[in-house]
């Protein structure tokens, strides 16, 4: 188990996929950082972010379909953990924030040590909360993501894979939003959200779709097997919760 903390001017370092995240200073709420990442990894600030699309296989050439995969998949758990961290230093919850920190490094142990490129804070909510289900079988990528959407008000549920979610949809209240990753074990996206949309019961529930492959990939038309939207990995945490916030005020 990795132990630390972080101070200014020490990294995170990601040895195999290339990339260092620097805490430069932080200044009141604000923590400054700095990545250096191989040239190929296109480093842009979500503001300045246009139409891409991260599917393009030219962002990395050369590498296999698998490996795009994995690389996109640590990408996004990076991206999803500086939106946690930075969402924490503005609410003042230094401890949350430096746990996070703690969880990244930890992860970037595992890459270092796998050949493979590959306690959430108690929130109490109103009656009014807005619900999400969200399924994922990673771990660190669930967690971090979890963490964002209740640092935006949403009470979250987990899930490791389909069926866990879909026991969890026929024992529990109906979530406003299911969020579906796609390639899981024993039970996938798709297979999932077809077996969601054969149950009457859950025609109000809304499923986003979250992959590193894009919808036509996965084998998903869209509005027609009642998913509202998709978003590829590595996600805009910003612009996912902007959408669901739309979805549960319809």
């Amino acid at each position: 188990m990795l132990v630390l903390s972080r101070k200014q001017d020490q990294a995170i370092s990601f040895p195999g996929l290339g990339i260092k995240v620097k805490l430069v200073r932080v200044k009141g709420s604000s923590a400054i950082l700095a990545i250096d990442a191989p040239k190929a990894i296109r480093i842009v600030r979500e503001e300045l972010l246009g139409t891409h699309n991260s599917q393009d296989e030219s962002v990395w050439p050369g590498t296999s379909p698998l490996f795009q995969h994995r690389l996109r998949n640590e990408l996004n758990l990076i991206n999803v953990a500086l939106h946690l961290l930075q969402s924490q230093l503005d609410a003042g919850l230094y401890e949350d924030a430096d746990e996070t920190l703690r969880k990244l490094m930890e992860r970037a142990d595992c890459v270092t040590t796998d050949d493979s490129v590959a306690a959430d804070r108690d929130s109490e909510f109103d009656d009014t909360a807005k619900t999400a289900l969200l399924v994922d079988d990673d771990a660190n990528e669930r967690e971090m993501l979890a963490g964002f959407l209740r640092m935006h008000s949403y009470k979250v549920a987990t899930a490791s894979d389909g069926q866990e979610a879909i026991d969890y949809l026929e024992s529990n209240e109906q979530p406003s939003i299911v969020l579906m990753d796609m390639r899981m074990p024993r039970c996938d996206g798709p297979t999932t959200i077809r077996r969601i949309r054969q149950n009457p019961a859950f025609d109000e529930t809304k499923i986003y779709g979250l992959s590193c492959s894009t919808a036509e990939e996965a084998g998903i038309k869209l509005s027609e097997e009642g998913v509202s939207g998709w978003f590829t990995k590595p996600l805009k945490p910003n612009q996912l919760v902007n959408a669901m916030a739309t979805t549960t005020h319809d």
